[in-house]
């Protein structure tokens, strides 16, 4: 089952290839994280983490990156099981799929090429 997570979240990937255009881009697991935040009392921001991250970006710019839910870490272990049982029910949706494609302007970029 799919669903959308009602909150802002930034995914960093290290990601690895020798070309863009030929091949695209694996996720590298051991530099990879999706973080979020959550907003207590409407000021206390609580950082959140998953990292090992797996997925890849094809040369036609089809985004797909997974993430295991049992790896969350908030840093209060006590939080890592509220999120995982009451927010995300991970025992029910061990997993998270975020899918996507890349706009053309982008997966025709050259490797090394920085665009202002």
């Amino acid at each position: 089952m799919r669903f959308t997570l009602p909150l802002a979240f930034t995914l960093f990937a290290s990601l690895t290839s020798a070309t863009w255009a030929n091949t695209g881009y694996t996720v590298d697991p051991e530099h990879s994280a999706l973080t979020f935040a959550t907003v207590k009392l409407s000021y206390v921001i609580e950082p959140a983490a998953i990292p090992k991250l797996t997925g890849h970006i094809t040369a036609n710019g089809a985004v797909q990156v997974r993430a295991k839910l049992a790896n969350i870490e908030t840093g209060i272990p006590i939080r890592n099981q509220r999120l995982n049982e009451l927010f995300f029910r991970s025992e029910r949706f061990p997993d998270i799929e975020i899918t996507g494609h890349l706009p053309r302007a982008v997966t025709q970029l050259s490797a090394g090429v920085i665009n202002t």
